[in-house]
Formats: structure tokens, C-alpha cells, sequence
């Protein structure tokens, strides 16, 4: 078998900024271009978006084996650690002969996170902070 799974076009990416994460979709290609169904996926991750062109082989963030036949919606869900930047995916299928596809095409997310006001490691921050209006009763 020396056909490669079909480059993935549909990628989509979401910022879900509540829970911390990001969700990605896309379209599951085949084992052989379009038909059957690809064996893994290669989730790759950069925030320098130009590292995708390089030639270069890229990092990637993990592998996960594929459950959906070709044509099936696929999601990922991922928690993120950093936040307030820029952040580049992209995906590339993998068949059971470890032939690989085109890198699909890049999605860039931005999680925007913002600690609560008036919150410093877990405390309030007018918590202990002189209030000239507050009586001493209170």
C-alpha cells in the first residue's frame, strides 16, 4: 500500500474560553485518498505558522487513532496551559502502512484569558485592603 489518506481541507478550530480549551473539527479522509478509513491522525501545533511550510519536519503535539470511516465528522477537544496568544493547528492522517498525508490546513486559535477581577492566587483583593468608608462594626 503506498496510497496515502487525503489531505484534510476542512479543519476548524474554537477557543471554548471558559473551559480553558480548544476544540478542533474536520472531515475524516481514507486510508487510500478517500475510501476506507485512516488509522491515526498526527495533531501538530506551532506558534511560529511559517514552520508549516519549512520542509522541516514539525513537533507533534500527540498521536490518536481515528474511530470514524471515511467522511465522519472527527472533534478534539484539548485543555490548554497557555493562554493570551496565538496558537497554529493543523492535522495530518496516517494510514496502517504509516503512509502520511499532506498536512491539512492551519487553523490558528486565540484563547483569550482574563483571571477573574479582583482575584490574586484564589484571594479577593480588597480582602485586607484599608477602606476608609467601611465602620470598624462591620
Amino acid at each position: 500500500d503506498s496510497v496515502p489518506p487525503s489531505r484534510i481541507l476542512d479543519l476548524q478550530g474554537s477557543a471554548l474560553s471558559e473551559e480553558r480549551s480548544v476544540e478542533l473539527a474536520w472531515t475524516s479522509p481514507g486510508d487510500d485518498f478517500n475510501a476506507g478509513q485512516v488509522n491515526a491522525y498526527n495533531l501538530l501545533y506551532t506558534e511560529r505558522p511559517a514552520l508549516f511550510y519549512s520542509g522541516k519536519d514539525l513537533p507533534v503535539l500527540m498521536r490518536f487513532n481515528s474511530s470514524k470511516p471515511s467522511g465522519s465528522r472527527e472533534r478534539l477537544v484539548l485543555a490548554l496551559e497557555e493562554f493570551n496568544k496565538d496558537v497554529y493547528y493543523a492535522v495530518v492522517g496516517l494510514d496502517e502502512q504509516g503512509n502520511q498525508g499532506v498536512v491539512s490546513n492551519i487553523v490558528r486559535v486565540h484563547l483569550k484569558y482574563t483571571p477573574e477581577e479582583n482575584q490574586l492566587n484564589g484571594k479577593n483583593l480588597r480582602e485586607g485592603l484599608f477602606n476608609p468608608f467601611k465602620s470598624k462594626e462591620e
